[in-house]
């Protein structure tokens, strides 16, 4: 399959599921700009190669998702990259890793006033 099959649209978010192998399916997470239509992806989940276990499993990101708290944006593309950040980082904390993998490399670099 080429292009991913849309299989939800819910507050501001889409789902798409693509076949991965015969039994198992990728579900990803897209935030969608109503001016323009376009999809920016945030992240991603496998599931069974079931229609209801691709829409729970849809509904369990987008829930799990929007309980993560972000920074609301300038646009849906600077959301979508700081609610993929906000995953990444939350994944990385469940994993029970010590900060920075233990060591700090490098002075943290000021925040400039112009940086979105």
């Amino acid at each position: 399959m080429t292009n991913p099959t849309l299989i939800l649209r819910s507050a501001g978010f889409c789902f798409t599921w693509r076949r991965m192998s015969e039994r198992q399916v990728r579900v990803s997470l897209w935030r969608v700009d109503a001016a323009t239509g376009q999809r920016h992806w945030v992240t991603c989940a496998f599931a069974s190669n079931d229609r209801d276990a691709i829409r729970a499993r849809a509904l369990a990101l987008m829930t799990w998702t929007r309980s993560i708290p972000t920074c609301a944006g300038q646009d849906v593309q600077a959301q979508a990259v700081a609610t993929s950040l906000a995953i990444t980082a939350h994944r990385l904390a469940r994993l029970g890793l010590p900060g920075a993998f233990g060591r700090r490399t490098a002075r943290p670099i000021a925040a400039r006033s112009h940086a979105a």
